[in-house]
């Protein structure tokens, strides 16, 4: 942005190597500040000084007052609803509060670690407190992309002990499949959920356009937040194949268009699919789940048949192997199948050591 307008008016604002430039165009227009810039660049690249000028004496935009900007012409743009609200929360309740009042320019590392302390203090998890920080991060680096500061300040994130995830054993996973009886849409979703490791918004979203009975292939392509359809999460786009009793389950119920769990072009209601799994899992005798639960049994029998990771993680539809790693732990027979491999014999210790 090398050419603004300033309380009326236009200034060239450019940096040659570490040193920036900013002056008051003589020619007040767009076109004028244009020209100036090329002249001023014209001069330095023949070794001529460029003398000091007035400079425009700005006020370095608050935290709060940036935010508002940032929340509409970044956030809303390029983030998914459900993105957007949670970014607006989190800074209106959290971070705004705290260190609103602060100017770019003045948020320093200390002010970050006092914001830490203090979330901790009020009994915010080491994981909230780093999504504050990653929301707080992501906004002053676009004050400096938009060249409104200089620099950022460094936020370091909080350790995060590893998360256990949540999942049916094998036989718990049986008995809630066999619950899934009653011919209900409800009990054909979990069945899903069971047999796909898709999540809850994939699910809510999941249209027979993307339902291949051919290839037995579902193609994952949307995904549904608080009654917003949009992407993916990560944007990911993916195809899970089908099972054999998935695609006779499907075919049952089989419609042109529509959603698969909903009521024609209705899609289906968040709080009725609670619902609805709630009671599969009472027919089914076993202990309260949520449905992200059936998303992480669907994964850990996979890593417990010994699927690559990687074909783990595809699936999933994770960006990142580290959160597929997550489910490593469940297959340690693999881990010491890889130990057996090596040599039984190595040789002499080194030194002849009796």
């Amino acid at each position: 942005m090398s050419v603004r307008k300033l309380r009326n008016s236009w200034w060239v604002d450019f940096r040659v190597g570490y040193i920036r430039y900013r002056k008051r165009s003589p020619e007040n227009s767009k076109a004028g500040a244009a020209a100036y810039e090329f002249s001023l660049r014209q001069r330095l690249a023949r070794g001529e000084s460029i003398p000091d000028a007035d400079k425009p004496q700005q006020r370095t935009m608050t935290l709060s007052e940036f935010s508002v900007m940032w929340m509409r012409d970044y956030v809303a743009v390029n983030n998914r609803p459900s993105e957007v609200g949670a970014k607006e929360s989190r800074l209106r309740t959290h971070i705004l509060p705290f260190l609103g009042y602060l100017a770019l320019d003045k948020i320093g590392v200390a002010d970050i670690e006092r914001y830490k302390t203090a979330k901790i203090q009020e009994g915010q998890s080491p994981k909230s407190v780093n999504n504050h920080l990653a929301i707080l991060g992501k906004c002053l680096r676009t004050a400096h992309e938009w060249e409104l500061v200089n620099a950022t300040p460094r936020i370091r994130p909080l350790r995060v002990p590893p998360q256990n995830a949540r999942y049916l054993s094998m036989d718990e996973a049986r008995l809630l499949v066999a619950a899934c009886n009653d011919g209900s849409v409800w009990s054909d979703m979990v069945f899903c959920a069971v047999r796909t490791g898709m999540r809850r918004g994939e699910l809510l979203g999941l249209n027979w356009s993307n339902v291949d009975f051919a290839a037995r292939t579902i193609n994952v392509v949307q995904n549904m937040v608080n009654g917003n359809l949009g992407a993916p999460k990560n944007n990911r786009r993916r195809f899970v194949p089908m099972t054999p009793d998935l695609v006779e389950r499907l075919q049952r119920r089989a419609r042109r268009s529509g959603f698969v769990f909903g009521d024609g072009n209705e899609p289906p209601k968040p709080e009725l699919a609670r619902a609805g799994l709630e009671r599969a899992v009472a027919r089914a005798g076993i202990r309260h789940i949520g449905w992200h639960a059936l998303r992480h049994t669907f994964a850990t029998q996979l890593v417990g048949a010994n699927v690559p990771i990687r074909h783990v993680q595809e699936l999933l539809g994770h960006s990142d192997i580290k959160m597929t790693m997550r489910y490593s732990h469940v297959a340690p027979e693999s881990l010491f199948e890889a130990i057996r491999l090596l040599p039984q014999h190595l040789g002499q210790p080194v030194g002849n050591a009796q």
